[in-house]
Formats: C-alpha cells, structure tokens, sequence
C-alpha cells in the first residue's frame, strides 16, 4: 500500500510539471486564423492572429506580427517589431528589428535596418547597414555601417564600407567606395565615387543658343575631405548596440 501511494505520487509530480511547461510554451502559429505560417524557435510568429505565408525562424523573430504576411524572418529578433508590415525579408541577429508598419524591405546582416519602423522598398547588406533608419525608403546600400545614421533620407545608391555614413535626410545621393561622401548630413544629388571620394556635385545651365539645360560639373565645396566620423559604439561582449 506503501508503494502504490508513492506511485500515485510520483505519477502526480510528473504530470504537473509536465502541465506546467505545456502552459509556458507561445501558441502554435498554425492554430491561428493565419495560414501557411512556419515558425521555428521560441516566441516565433508569438503574436499571430490572422497574417498569412510568414516564416519565422529564430527566438522571438516576427514576434510581434499580427495581420502581416509574406514577410520572413531569419535570426534572433529578427522582424522583432513588425505588426502588420508585409513583403519585408531580414536575415541577421535583430535585423529591421523595430519594423511596425514599413514593406518591401530586404535587410541582410545583424543590426541592419534596426530603428526602421515604416520605411519601405530598402535594401540593406551588411552589418548595421542603414541602423538609423526609420521611414527612410527607396534606398540601396550595401556594406557594414553604410548610411548607418540615415534616418529619412531616400533614392539614396551606396556601396562601401562606412560610405554615407552620417547622412540623416540627404536624398539621391550616390557613394561608391570605403568612406565616400561619408561626412554628407543632408546634401542632396551628389556623386562620390572612389576612397574617401568627395562630393562631385552637377549644376544646371541654360545654353545661349538653344535654351537646353546642359549638365555642369563643379568643384567640390571645401572642407568635404576625410574627416574623423563618430563612429557607432558597441560594448565588448554585448549583442545589443549602444
């Protein structure tokens, strides 16, 4: 008699906790009014209610996704804040990770794309490529901190490491090259092409004979060579930027 009350016990024990992980675990996604959804990893997809065709790979990536679909999340914390924006794809530890309302996105390397919350149509590569962003659109940078504090600027071209890093509002603007035009804040419709290249700026004339506009170059405006830039700080040992 002994015994079998200890086994009584012991099955009791066992099948509380057994209740008490089952009732920590998020909700299946799949259970949702959502459909097509594929989550993997804790808190994945956490927040479902009727988004369709998203795939959340990665703890608590697309966490926050409501009604957005087609969106995919690949990395920790990826697409972390998105509700009902669609169409974006992040690859990378927190990449577009306060994204609420913004689409079309692509964002590839951790901390890319972090603050964006409705900007549209960017393409981000590289590690905290376009970090600022926040409805910033239409830009297409590639290289880590490119336009790393860009926070409306759009139509921008950027290709290098640290290229355009300091622009906020600047808009068509294009850099091609390892800090070029990277002292830009908020100059519009420039072409800097090669290291540490300067501004090449174009102004319109009108010709004396025909009237059409013709394309002028002109020396870059003083002061716009290399300079020291504030450089992003991240604490050794730590997965979130300062």
């Amino acid at each position: 008699m002994k015994n079998a009350t200890h086994l009584v016990i012991s099955i009791g024990v066992a099948l509380g906790a057994a209740w008490s992980a089952h009732a920590t675990q998020p909700p299946d996604p799949t259970s949702s009014d959502g459909s097509y959804n594929t989550a993997a990893g804790l808190y994945a997809l956490y927040d479902e209610t009727t988004g369709s065709l998203n795939t959340a790979i990665g703890y608590e990536s697309l966490l926050r996704n409501t009604t957005g679909s087609w969106n995919t999340a690949l990395g920790g914390s990826a697409l972390w804040g998105t509700t009902t924006g669609t169409n974006n794809t992040a690859a990378g530890s927190y990449a577009l990770h306060t994204n609420s309302v913004g689409g079309y996105n692509t964002s590839s390397g951790s901390y890319s794309m972090y603050y964006n919350t409705a900007g549209s149509l960017n393409a981000a590569y590289g590690f905290s490529a376009l970090r600022e962003n926040i409805t910033g659109s239409e830009n297409v940078v590639s290289g880590a901190y490119a336009m790393y504090f860009n926070t409306t600027g759009y139509g921008n071209t950027v290709s290098g490491y640290f290229a355009l890093e300091q622009n906020t509002n600047g808009y068509l603007n294009v850099a091609v090259g390892y800090e070029a035009l990277t002292a830009n804040i908020s100059g519009a419709s420039n072409v800097a092409v090669g290291p540490y290249a300067r501004v090449s700026r174009y102004r319109a004339r009108t010709t004396s004979r025909s009237g059409l506009r013709a394309r002028q170059p002109t020396r870059a405006p003083s002061g716009w060579g290399r300079r020291a830039c504030k450089r992003p700080r991240i604490s050794p040992g730590s997965a979130r930027p300062i």
